[in-house]
């Protein structure tokens, strides 16, 4: 298994404060979504800036293909709501526990 940074971006620079109804329950799907990748053991953490401007998610997964499978399943980004890039992460160090 490799680890891969996703990158996420909202659609528009006005997101946070100008999202409609429809658009947050599509985020609290990405949200479920994520929580999925945990219980499978996909995902190690993820999380915004406090704008919003950027989120990010550090994955597990068996390769390029599949991290970008990982990316593409997420109903933010299937529905255009966020726009994502997957770059292989080369993680050197890590707390076990926190």
């Amino acid at each position: 298994m490799e680890h891969y940074l996703i990158r996420y971006r909202p659609c528009r620079d006005t997101f946070l404060n100008d999202s409609t109804d429809e658009e947050q329950a599509v985020v609290g799907k990405h949200f479920e979504y994520l929580q999925s990748l945990i219980t499978e053991g996909k995902l190690i953490l993820a999380g915004r800036t406090d704008d919003a401007e950027v989120g990010i998610a550090v994955i597990k997964a068996d390769n390029d293909s599949h991290a970008e499978e990982i990316l593409a399943s997420d109903p933010a980004v299937k529905s255009g709501i966020f726009l994502g890039s997957v770059k292989l992460f080369r993680l050197a160090l890590m707390k076990e526990k926190m």
